[in-house]
């Protein structure tokens, strides 16, 4: 599979976000959530969700805050158009860095406690990733028009995406998600 197949995974996520979508619109979420199951399929991401203890829909929470941080430009250059977090998941050593930061700092912490800690410590390294690549390779010009975005996404993703707010309660995750 490999960055290849992770960066044409986003590209769908990429058009509806251009198209004046969001990541906690119906469509969004579901995209948002098919990435991160396209992505899991990678033998190095998959071991990392594992180690860490991290769930598909904990990484797709993430994914989706980052990018909603990062609005109104929350894509770099990397010959076109990528969305920044998307690096975590082409160059895992990123994510992998990131997590190890995240069981550092959540010792002790457990619920929605713990998961407002990984949605704070992406938000950082996001950012981050964010600065570092504008700078070197001069930011993105993503014309974001406000159409409403994509109409569809395939599939009917959503409902395992909302599952984790059976687990955290409604707190930042229905901030995030919205109504569905």
């Amino acid at each position: 599979m490999g960055q290849l197949s992770i960066n044409l995974g986003e590209k769908k996520l990429l058009r509806h976000i251009e198209l004046g979508g969001t990541t906690v619109d119906a469509v969004g979420r579901e995209l948002v959530l098919a990435f991160v199951q396209n992505a899991q399929k990678e033998p190095e991401i998959r071991r990392l969700l594992s180690e860490h203890n991290l769930t598909v829909a904990e990484m797709a929470a993430m994914y989706a805050a980052i990018i909603m941080d990062l609005m109104p430009s929350p894509a770099i250059n990397a010959g076109g158009p990528l969305l920044a977090p998307t690096l975590l998941f082409m160059e895992p050593q990123k994510l992998e860095m990131l997590l190890v930061e995240f069981r550092r700092e959540s010792v002790g912490l457990s619920g929605e406690d713990r998961f407002n800690r990984l949605l704070a410590k992406g938000i950082e390294f996001g950012r981050m990733i964010k600065e570092v690549h504008d700078e070197k390779m001069g930011p993105c010009n993503l014309q974001i028009q406000q159409l409403g975005g994509r109409q569809s996404a395939s599939g009917c993703l959503s409902a395992l995406f909302l599952g984790i707010g059976a687990t955290y309660g409604l707190g930042l995750l229905s901030q995030l998600l919205g109504p569905k």
